[in-house]
């Protein structure tokens, strides 16, 4: 466990100078995140949000606020994959944009297994209660949560990790 332990912290302390390095090195990637917070934004501002009183709370559930909100958290996971997806391809010495060094089986493979083996449940709506398929929804992403690796590793072009391998060391 120590060495996890140390194997964490030497990544968080090399994710913050890159986190931030990124405003110069790559503005896209953050844009997919940053646009859609700012559009939102915008709309909270139109839909009085920000007026106080019952305005405030009838913009706070108005669903183009929650459009914009659930866009906006798509845009914050893309932006976490491409950032991946950049710091690979340039230790690489590749070019993050290029689609070629992409393992377009693994990415699929995970993106289906943990994206969409968690929506499964919705199938059942109407016939079961809404916190019971939330409740497996959750149920089933635990178990899956390696998936987003296999996911990661096939965005960063990874063909030789087998899926064994994936589920066995990203637990740590």
């Amino acid at each position: 466990m120590d060495g996890a332990v140390k194997r964490t912290w030497s990544a968080l302390r090399d994710l913050y100078p890159m986190g931030l390095s990124m405003l110069w090195k790559a503005p896209l990637v953050l844009g997919v995140v940053a646009i859609p917070e700012f559009a939102q934004h915008v709309v909270e501002i139109q839909l009085g949000m920000f007026d106080g009183g019952e305005a405030t709370s009838m913009a706070a559930n108005a669903p183009l606020r929650w459009v914009f909100g659930y866009v906006k958290v798509a845009g914050l996971f893309l932006a976490i994959l491409a950032a991946a997806r950049f710091w690979w391809s340039r230790r690489a010495g590749r070019a993050w944009y290029d689609p070629r060094d992409l393992a377009w089986k693994r990415l699929v493979a995970g993106a289906l297994l943990f994206l969409g083996v968690p929506l499964l449940p919705l199938l059942a709506k109407g016939q079961i209660s809404d916190m019971a398929i939330q409740i497996i929804s959750l149920v089933l992403t635990i178990p899956l949560l390696p998936a987003l690796f296999v996911m990661v590793g096939g965005l960063c072009g990874d063909r030789t990790t087998t899926l064994r391998e994936y589920w066995r060391r990203s637990w740590g």
